[in-house]
């Protein structure tokens, strides 16, 4: 059997089908591959492409007994791109490499490793909360578009200004500022709202907004927004009330941990 996981939510196998079932009693010991996906739906966490990075590296460790990360990450961006539905090539890169990664678009992706050190990420206090279902990335990235054809100087200047954020938080990551990080990170929020309609709404802001009351430092919704997932960050001091405030209003968190290896295969 031959195993791969991208994260604890997504794993896959390939194996020949279980003793006794009627594909096994059809089809003899011919393997199979299958999946398990442990997230709820529309849930803004690049699920898709992580299926489809651990799809990649069991073909390849398959067929060829090899899985090279940034091959994984580039094929599976290559799937993304032919399906059009909204996940970008950073998405692949992420979840193949692992840990935090910066990613510079063009002709082609060119995916930056940031080391950094267990203790700095532990002093964020990530956590997640599910908001519900969020619309397809598609839609929200129709409407983007749309606005930026028609000249819509709002929507071009909020993603001038998440293009600079994101490369000012590399740097940020690489310097180790924890505080800095908390200010970016809402700078961008701040911004991707302004891009369309849709991608925040009442129910999220007041979510934001009773975090913050509570002892966030900073919150967006992850993935392109609409609904899914709600990251919040925190001092790890403040975690254990914020997340009591939480459930108080019925919303559940998990903390988050930071994988720092990427898809990983295994034999057995």
């Amino acid at each position: 059997m031959l195993s791969a996981a991208a994260a604890p939510y997504v794993q896959g196998q390939i194996a020949p089908a279980p003793s006794g079932d009627v594909l096994r009693g059809l089809r003899g010991h011919r393997a199979y591959m299958s999946y398990k996906l442990d997230l709820p739906p529309n849930a803004g966490l690049a699920a898709s492409t992580a299926q489809r990075v651990v799809w990649v590296a069991l073909q390849r460790v398959a067929i060829a007994n090899t899985a090279d990360r940034q091959e994984v990450a580039r094929a599976a961006a290559g799937v993304d791109a032919a399906l059009d539905d909204g996940a970008g090539a950073a998405d692949a890169y992420a979840c193949a490499l692992g840990g935090i990664t910066f990613c510079q678009g063009g002709e082609t992706t060119l995916a930056e490793s940031i080391h950094v050190p267990p203790a700095f990420l532990h002093g964020l206090g990530a956590l997640l909360t599910y908001t519900g279902p969020a619309p397809p990335v598609r839609t929200l990235q129709l409407g983007v578009q749309q606005r930026l054809e028609n000249k819509g100087t709002d929507a071009k200047a909020a993603l001038d200004s998440m293009k600079e954020l994101a490369r000012h938080m590399r740097d940020v990551f690489v310097a180790k500022n924890v505080e800095q990080v908390f200010e970016d990170l809402n700078s961008h929020w701040q911004a991707q709202k302004r891009l369309v309609e849709g991608i925040s709404s009442p129910a999220v802001d007041d979510i934001l907004t009773y975090a913050f009351l509570h002892g966030a430092a900073a919150g967006k919704l992850c993935g392109a927004g609409g609904g899914g997932f709600l990251l919040l960050l925190t001092h790890p001091d403040r975690r254990p009330s914020l997340k009591a405030a939480l459930l108080l209003r019925r919303l559940h968190t998990i903390d988050l941990a930071f994988d720092s290896y990427g898809v990983q295969v295994s034999r057995g």
